[in-house]
């Protein structure tokens, strides 16, 4: 966009309810320049507030119903201030959320975790986009007293960091929620010799459809699992507030109690073929859920297990929020809400940010996802819609990939229900301090850069079949494969199919290119450098993925191909990722701490690469 910033409409984010505006009416308003507020009960939302910015004096005044209608209305205003400067247009703006609270949820534990002044940074920008609580998603890296041996090098969050993380969303507006997993996703944990006893199975079961072998639940029916977790949730809950803000007087907890799939596979095998795995879970949860009110907390639970079982649904407390999740274009939002709410539950609505397991996003995948979250928002009037960005597999993807879809849940969340979509040119601004508002629609472009291959590159990890892709992108699936696998596309051993796949990475490969060349300029540093290893991880992903295929089709048909058809095709990706790798250092670093987390990120580059080194 080559206009200047200042002939165009008010790029605002999230987009305002109402608004009218009149450029040409713009008039200086100093830095020092009289602001006059004023409550108004008669707003049509507590959050609500009113802008008016005249042509003449008094130029800005602002009717508020609440303290967060007017952080509301002074996060516009900023916005204003650096799309036009002084001279702000005459505009009036009526402007409320269309669900109370406006949720982003960080994974602390797979394996980032913000450094201090990361988490200083953050907090200020998720006000700026108008959200209002916050969670970290905890299983190993809160630094509990007298369980070093669990989270010790992994650089965790103390008991100070977390007074101070709090302190700083207080002061902006936030409402900083505790989150510890206190069912599932454990193994961190039932690893160690010391909790060993208390997991349902360490032998093979079976995760949805992936086989796995190892700890990973608690054992529901073995009375340690509730005093651990009693512990657990002893020493965390304390340190949050005694009241709540966003979400309402009583402060939520949540506990997690999601995909608990080795529960009736192992030590509950008995009780769950007895009595039914619903019961046998909800028995355990609900004295979780005690634990969580003994500190004058409100639960809240992730609900997928519930709503496998929708017969159970009836035993979620009335005092419980379930989480309705799903990370998918086609997550059922409209169903799990229509059974929540059918029900009497307090829903929320969980959708994703789509960047993990990615490398590059999943854009049309995640429109969709957040758009269908916010339709069901609005329908069933839930009291709250929370983003998650998850780190599964390394954490490798980057801050800006993750923040253009935070922004645009921020925008959906706000506007659920509303016309429109929301603007790339106003997260580009406003988000990436891009002038030339281009970088959100590029970002996009990149996160789609595969999207052709997503409808076959998935596995059916039973029968090695080729099927649509879920929870990653074919450039992150396909870097999962080992060179030499069988599981290559729809039919590994059809030449004519994989010569026909092999066309569709060469057409991956050659969109990237120019891509690269289209990146806008004049970005800060940090975001140039990790755009640029974005780029580059994709680079060498789809690269990858030909050579092998090149390397297969030869194996099969016994003639040379004419690209990459030696050994020594290896040589450039083995350069490549040597440098994606010592990259991927520099900036984790530079907002994320060391340690273990670290560490098992980038084990999974160092597999690729060793394997590369030994062909």
């Amino acid at each position: 966009m080559t206009a200047p910033l200042t002939s165009l409409p008010p790029l605002l984010l999230p987009r305002p309810a109402e608004i009218s505006f009149d450029i040409s009416s713009a008039r200086p308003l100093g830095a020092d320049a009289a602001v006059t507020i004023a409550p108004d009960p008669s707003l049509p939302h507590p959050q609500a507030y009113r802008l008016t910015i005249a042509p003449d004096a008094p130029r800005v005044r602002i009717a508020h119903r609440s303290e967060a209608g007017l952080r509301h209305a002074l996060a516009t205003i900023a916005q204003l201030r650096v799309q036009y400067g002084d001279h702000l247009p005459a505009l009036e703006i009526l402007d409320y959320p269309a669900v109370d609270t406006r949720a982003v949820m960080l994974d602390v534990s797979r394996d980032r975790i913000p450094t201090m002044a990361e988490f200083a940074r953050l907090i200020p920008e998720f006000a700026a986009l108008k959200l209002n609580h916050l969670q970290l998603y905890t299983e190993h890296t809160f630094a509990y007293g007298g369980h070093k041996e669990v989270w010790e090098g992994w650089e965790p969050i103390t008991p100070d960091e977390l007074a101070q993380i709090h302190a700083w969303c207080a002061g902006a507006g936030i409402e900083l929620a505790a989150n510890q997993n206190c069912f599932g996703h454990l193994g961190q944990w039932l690893r160690q010799p010391r909790y060993a006893d208390l997991a349902e199975t360490h032998g093979e079961w079976v995760f949805d459809c992936f086989k796995r072998s190892g700890p990973f639940s608690l054992c529901p029916v073995d009375a340690g699992s509730i005093e651990f977790v009693r512990d657990l949730l002893g020493q965390l809950l304390p340190l949050f507030p005694e009241r709540g803000l966003s979400s309402g007087p009583v402060p939520l907890a949540n506990v997690g109690c999601d995909e608990t799939y080795d529960v009736g596979q192992g030590r509950s095998r008995r009780e769950v073929e007895r009595r039914g795995k619903a019961a046998v879970y909800f028995d355990f949860v609900e004295q979780v859920f005690d634990v969580v009110r003994g500190h004058g907390k409100r639960p809240m639970f992730w609900a997928d297990v519930a709503l496998s079982h929708p017969e159970s649904v009836d035993r979620i407390p009335g005092d419980a929020v379930a989480l309705a999740w799903g990370y998918e274009a086609d997550a059922d939002f409209d169903r799990w809400c229509q059974t929540l709410c059918g029900a009497g539950k307090t829903a929320w609505v969980c959708p994703g940010t789509s960047s993990w397991r990615s490398i590059v996003g999943r854009t049309s995948t995640r429109r969709a996802n957040l758009l269908a979250a916010a339709e069901a928002a609005a329908k069933y009037n839930l009291p709250g819609y929370m983003v998650t960005d998850w780190g599964d597999a390394g954490h490798q993807q980057v801050w800006p990939v993750a923040l253009v879809a935070i922004a645009e849940a921020a925008d959906r969340a706000w506007n659920a229900g509303r016309p429109g979509d929301p603007d790339p040119h106003a997260i580009s601004l406003h988000c990436f301090g891009d002038r030339s508002l281009a970088i959100a629609s590029w970002l996009d472009e990149l996160g789609d850069v595969d999207l052709p291959l997503h409808a076959h590159c998935g596995r059916d990890w039973f029968e090695g079949r080729g099927n649509p892709v879920k929870n990653a992108s074919a450039l992150f699936a396909d870097l999962s494969e080992p060179w030499n696998s069988n599981a290559i596309g729809r039919d590994p051993d059809d030449p004519k199919i994989l010569a026909a796949e092999l066309t569709e990475w060469s057409e991956v490969m050659n969109r990237l290119p120019p891509l690269r060349d289209r990146m806008p300029t004049n970005l800060a540093p940090q975001l140039r450098a990790e755009l640029d290893h974005t780029w580059g991880r994709a680079t060498f992903a789809s690269l990858r993925a030909v050579c092998r295929r090149v390397a297969r089709l030869q194996r099969l048909t016994g003639a040379a191909q004419p690209l990459f058809a030696s050994s020594e095709s290896v040589k450039p990706l083995i350069g490549d990722l040597a440098g994606i790798i010592a990259t991927h250092t520099a900036l984790w670093l530079a907002r994320s701490r060391p340690g273990k987390g670290l560490e098992h990120s980038l084990s999974y580059d160092q597999r690729l690469l060793d394997e590369l080194r030994a062909l």
